[in-house]
């Protein structure tokens, strides 16, 4: 009897340490667990979107006009969606849309405390038909007109899984292309310099030629292609 009992006592303790052997030892790593190791780490999360469809982020409140009345509706918050260009106006708790063809105007109060004022583009006359539908930032108003149309990139993820590495996210970029309209066609104004414009400005080229190069301006930047139309204004 005592012998039976000492040889079940032996045959436990030799299963309890190999159960503790084993567990130490069983990972997912384990190739014979887990073969090939196809379980090697958490699943990543699935891409998102970096940015915003939006021209401005936040409601501010605006003002804006639409076809078949003058009338000026005032106080709104508004904001607008340049994927779908829609205007979107928050009334009563409730958020309603305005579309491109019933838009005319609108404008608001950016975070900076200026005024932004947009205009549909297909209120504008081009002759030369290269304005796209869509809406247009007025910078400079007066025998000419320059403006400024909002529009987005949406870049791709750069992610390579192979070396887990770049961005897994979709981009939104935003931009504008200006124009300038002048005896009621459009231009569009292209890189940087000058040159790339000259055609724009016709026998007052050298003028504003000179003009660019002694206050060092670009046609790429937003506040130098006012000061370069307001000079050029004074010519027409």
């Amino acid at each position: 009897m005592r012998t039976f009992l000492m040889a079940m006592l032996f045959t436990l303790v030799y299963t309890i340490a190999s159960s503790q052997s084993t567990n130490q030892e069983i990972s997912i790593l384990d190739r014979n667990v887990n073969p090939g190791q196809i379980i090697n780490e958490l699943p990543l999360p699935p891409p998102g979107v970096e940015g915003s469809f939006y021209l401005n982020e936040s409601w501010l409140i605006g003002d804006f006009t639409i076809t078949n009345s003058d009338k000026l509706y005032k106080n709104f918050p508004l904001r607008y969606d340049l994927k779908n260009h829609i205007l979107e106006i928050e009334n009563d708790n409730k958020t309603k849309v305005c579309t491109l063809p019933v838009l005319k105007t609108f404008s608001y109060r950016n975070q900076n405390n200026v005024v932004e004022s947009y205009i549909n583009t297909s209120l504008i006359d081009d002759a030369n038909k290269i304005l796209p539908k869509s809406i247009a930032q007025i910078f400079y108003e007066d025998k000419l007109l320059l403006i400024g149309v909002p529009y987005i990139e949406v870049k791709d993820p750069t992610y390579v899984a192979a070396i887990d590495m770049g961005n897994r996210n979709k981009t939104i970029l935003k931009k504008v292309d200006y124009y300038v309209v002048i005896n009621k066609k459009a231009h569009k104004i292209t890189g940087s310099s000058f040159k790339k414009n000259q055609e724009i400005f016709g026998n007052k080229g050298n003028d504003i030629e000179s003009f660019t190069k002694e206050n060092k301006l670009k046609f790429n930047r937003e506040m130098d292609l006012v000061k370069i139309f307001d000079y050029y204004n004074s010519f027409i």
